[in-house]
């Protein structure tokens, strides 16, 4: 069940969710709030066909205790009956102003809802800017300098999502870099106030996709929603938090049964004296939901202030502010692996510990690192205000290693545990410094690569290296000053944008123009046709020259119109531009 029977965090959007049971058993839901009295609802099964959620018609009311009773055995409850509170939600809230999607987010081929219509590639409405590419102006994306490149490094594209924490009239979005650091895709993101975060590869309907989250970014925390992006760079699903709250840009994970887990943070007003703060304070619940992503509904819902003591916390509590802004954020939820079947593992930054989180009765299995672990840790595999926890098969944990903040500041380093079940002992399989060491204030991500190769992402200091399981690095990039990426990751990747290429002609001397030509997200061009002629319904191949990066260019003898086709590696023309006419710069 979720909330789970004894709950004190639910919210007055709550859901009532029953998992791992055929919708048609559950039978007569009674649900009664001790202050709003009996509520009607509707029971909505979840697309899996493994369980449903009763949908109150109307709110619960803060402070209330809510009674279910139902014909099921119920885990952690007295046969079908249990209990859960409704929490009070901290006042000034951030909301999320984006176009947030209606319940029930994945997008057919008929109709569409949520951030963008299916039938429109995301590229075609980019906004105008005067960038580095006369093909395209409408891009202006920060640059990838690329500092090493040796053999021995896996194949594939370098997705990040680059943010400025300086003022810059570049554009942020999510982006593909070849690994010469040339642009492959970018989507610069439209609103002022919004930023997009940690760009991937993932599977979705056995297809294989690009996720990023996008939204507003209040401190240290967002709200917003996540977004599933086909090789035709069309929004095909997006996907938002559950029970009233927006979902938050530290994690977005597709699953094969077609559910997403996302993570949410929640200002509740809460007694905060059991760490030197006011009783009447305020502290971030970090919440993590399975969202059944063809209906929107909550499979299941965890809270950290349901089960970890404040007290676990290296972060000190500051006193004066009880609003949503100056909520105590003591556990930070980071990164969530659905590592095995009824297994979650997730990454707290300010209790320095992982956590192995049962879905079936919402207890902790197992912790590791900060305070109380379960484990015996071995020399050198002690971690501070970690990001992205993953468990492999073989029971390695990986995770990015901050070594920044509370209680120390050291170099930050990609690291690979080797848990022991049995013995329940920590040792060090590898650890990744870059040469020279960083300084991580936050952030950050390490994604082992099927060649056993291992690819960090230095968050807060905006770069990225590739390195090989002996330490030795073969890729390393980075971004300008003043920018960063929560995640990097390498991946390979197909694009078939439904766009067409874009042209430019620019007069030069002496009779000779140059024709400048790109594709924004198409991988599969090979060279580049150019035709030209005195009337556009005209035009005659004049130039073929092979791809040269982003944008290709080439000089040719002067003409009234211009028009450029895109081949592949068998000549074909994949797709031509639109006809243009020489303009000066």
């Amino acid at each position: 069940m979720s909330p789970e029977p004894g709950s004190i965090t639910a919210l007055p959007a709550t859901q009532i969710s029953f998992l791992n049971v055929d919708p048609s058993a559950i039978g007569t839901v009674t649900v009664v709030g001790s202050s709003s009295g009996s509520h009607a609802g509707t029971l909505e099964a979840y697309s899996q066909g493994d369980g449903a959620s009763f949908v109150p018609k109307v709110l619960f009311t803060a402070g209330e205790t809510v009674t279910v009773t139902t014909d099921l055995v119920i885990v952690g409850a007295s046969s079908g009956t249990f209990q859960f509170t409704i929490a009070t939600e901290a006042p000034g809230a951030p909301v999320f102003n984006g176009p947030a999607p209606e319940r029930g987010a994945e997008i057919g081929t008929a109709t569409a809802s949520g951030r963008r219509a299916a039938t429109a590639s995301r590229t075609a409405t980019a906004p105008s800017a005067t960038g580095p590419y006369p093909s395209d102006p409408s891009l202006d994306p920060p640059s990838i300098t690329v500092n090493l490149s040796a053999s021995g490094g896996a194949p594939g594209d370098a997705l990040l999502a680059p943010s400025n924490t300086v003022a810059t009239s570049l554009q942020r979005g999510p982006m593909i870099v070849d690994q010469k650091g040339q642009l492959v895709w970018f989507d610069p993101v439209t609103v002022a106030a919004e930023t997009a975060r940690a760009l991937r590869v993932q599977s979705w309907n056995a297809k294989r996709v690009l996720t990023f989250w996008q939204g507003d970014m209040v401190g240290a925390y967002g709200v917003g929603l996540n977004v599933v992006v086909n090789t035709e760079y069309q929004t095909v699903a997006t996907v938002q938090a559950g029970n009233g709250l927006y979902a938050d840009g530290h994690e977005f994970v597709l699953t094969t049964s077609g559910t997403a887990w996302v993570e949410a943070y929640d200002p509740l007003e809460w007694n905060l004296t059991a760490v030197g703060g006011p009783a009447d304070g305020v502290a971030f619940d970090s919440v993590m939901q399975e969202i059944d992503v063809k209906t929107g509904l909550v499979v299941f819902e965890w809270s950290a202030l349901d089960h970890v003591p404040l007290s676990a916390s290296y972060l000190a509590v500051s006193s004066g502010d009880t609003s949503a802004k100056g909520a105590y954020n003591w556990f930070h939820l980071n990164s969530i692996d659905p590592a095995r079947p009824g297994q979650v593992i997730i990454s707290a930054r300010n209790t320095h510990q992982i956590y192995d989180i049962s879905t079936v009765t919402h207890q902790i299995l197992w912790q590791i690192g900060g305070m109380n672990s379960s484990f015996s840790m071995g020399p050198g595999t002690e971690f501070v205000c970690q990001h992205d926890a993953q468990l492999y098969q073989n029971d390695e944990l990986s995770l990015f290693d901050d070594e920044s903040g509370m209680p120390r500041s050291s170099p930050a380093r990609g690291l690979v545990l080797q848990l022991d079940m049995k013995t329940m002992t920590a040792t060090l399989v590898y650890q990744f410094i870059r040469n020279p060491p960083l300084q991580v204030p936050n952030d950050g991500d390490m994604q082992r690569l099927s060649d056993g190769n291992y690819f960090v992402g230095w968050g807060g200091t905006r770069g990225m290296t590739e390195f090989l399981p002996s330490g030795q690095e073969v890729f390393d990039a980075s971004l300008p000053s003043g920018w960063l990426s929560y995640r990097d990751y390498l991946a390979t990747w197909t694009g078939n944008p439904l766009t067409r290429p874009s042209a430019a002609a620019l007069p030069g001397a002496g009779g000779v123009d140059t024709v400048y030509m790109s594709w924004n997200g198409a991988t599969k061009v090979t060279s580049w046709e150019v035709l030209d002629g005195s009337a556009a319904a005209h035009l005659q191949k004049v130039s073929l020259v092979a791809r040269s990066g982003f944008e290709t260019k080439v000089s040719v003898p002067s003409a009234d119109y211009f028009e450029v086709e895109a081949l592949n590696q068998a000549g074909t023309v994949m797709s031509k531009s639109a006809v243009v006419q020489p303009t000066a710069s």
